[in-house]
Order: structure tokens, then C-alpha cells, then sequence
């Protein structure tokens, strides 16, 4: 009978075992596929603010072109450096196929001497892409024509940038606001952002309508 009694706590355990191994590997799955669900997220957000400048890009002569692209590599990886301590800069790749321009924006860092070229949404998570699209809006507002009202409403443009660099993204703002004398509308959820707003608006949702405290 002992003989019995131990050979099923035996094969209970191997069950265990086996069961646990799998919830792990379900786990490692699910969190895979919730990651690629937010880069998708991520690139389709981003995504129009990229067609804007292939546009721009589009209607102007070839020397133009490299004119404003060198401009635009330039205020990006400066805006880059304001916030990351890191040896970044931004570099717009575009060809020419059949009349139409195909343009690819990357991350530039040098590591040990040498050039690492990323895809930005391959590099430092979403906090490089949500920094790049930001200045992106930026130079679209400032560079539009005719001349729009400088205020931008902004979602959680900052969504991904982590805590440590928040501080660096509020002297980013003051110096833009400073420069180009844009108001920037942010709703975020990010105490950092929140403390150092000129004005904050608390909203509370109650049986699905929003109240402004």
C-alpha cells in the first residue's frame, strides 16, 4: 500500500511539475505577444506624423530635400541629447522609386567606436520613438504653411519614456515653449509632467461622462 501511496505522490508531482512548466511558458507567450501588440500600437500612432514629413519631403526640389532633412536630423538629435545623457543622433534615409520617396528614420549611437544604426522603434523601447514623434509634430507646426496657432494637444506623448528621463522632457518643453512660444495641452497620467505643468485639470469619469475638478 506505502509502495501505491508513493508512486501516485509521485506522479502527482511530475503533473505539478509538468502543469507549472507550462503556465510558464504561456505566461512568456502571452507577455510576447503583448509586447508586439504595443509596438504595433506604437507604430500606427506614430505612423501619420512619418506620412507628414514624407509629404513635405515629397513636393520640394532635391536639394530642398537634403536642405530640410539635414534640419530636421539636426533638431531631432538635439532634442535627443536634451534628454538623454546617451551619444545619440537622428538620421532620416530616403529613395527615390518611380516618382514616390520612401524615407526611413533611425537612432544613431557609438558604442566602443563604432556606428550601431537602429530602426527607432528597435531602440531603447518606445521612449527614443515617443521623443522623435513628438519633435516631429513640432517641426510640422513651426514649419506649416500658413502659419497655425502654436498650441499642440497631446495624448501621453510620453507614454514610454521612463521616469528617470521625465525631469529632462519638462526642460525640453520649457525650451520649446521659450523658442517657438508653442502651448503645449498634455494629458498624461505621469506625476512628473504633472508637478511642473503651469496649470493642471483633474478629470474624473462617472457613469461613463467626465467631470473636470
Amino acid at each position: 500500500m506505502k509502495n501505491i501511496l508513493l508512486n501516485i505522490k509521485e506522479e502527482l508531482g511530475a503533473i505539478r511539475s509538468n502543469i507549472d512548466r507550462r503556465i510558464g511558458a504561456r505566461d512568456i507567450i502571452l507577455e510576447d505577444i503583448s509586447k508586439s501588440n504595443d509596438k504595433i500600437r506604437e507604430y500606427e500612432a506614430n505612423k501619420e506624423d512619418y506620412d507628414k514629413i514624407l509629404k513635405l519631403l515629397q513636393t520640394l526640389s532635391d536639394m530642398k530635400k537634403d536642405k530640410i532633412k539635414n534640419k530636421i536630423e539636426k533638431l531631432i538629435t538635439r532634442g535627443l541629447s536634451s534628454v538623454y545623457s546617451e551619444n545619440y543622433e537622428y538620421e532620416l534615409d530616403y529613395e527615390i522609386k518611380r516618382d514616390s520617396i520612401y524615407v526611413s528614420p533611425y537612432v544613431i549611437q557609438f558604442i566602443d567606436g563604432k556606428k550601431l544604426k537602429t530602426p527607432i522603434l528597435d531602440s531603447r523601447g518606445g521612449g527614443i520613438s515617443d521623443i522623435i514623434s513628438f519633435l516631429n509634430r513640432v517641426i510640422i507646426l513651426a514649419l506649416y504653411k500658413p502659419v497655425l496657432r502654436m498650441v499642440m494637444i497631446l495624448d501621453e506623448p510620453f507614454k514610454w519614456v521612463s521616469r528617470e528621463y521625465l525631469v529632462n522632457i519638462n526642460k525640453l518643453l520649457r525650451t520649446l515653449n521659450s523658442l517657438l512660444k508653442i502651448q503645449f495641452i498634455i494629458v498624461t497620467h505621469k506625476y512628473e509632467l504633472i508637478e511642473e505643468s503651469d496649470k493642471v485639470f483633474k478629470t474624473k469619469r462617472i457613469n461613463g461622462v467626465s467631470y473636470i475638478e
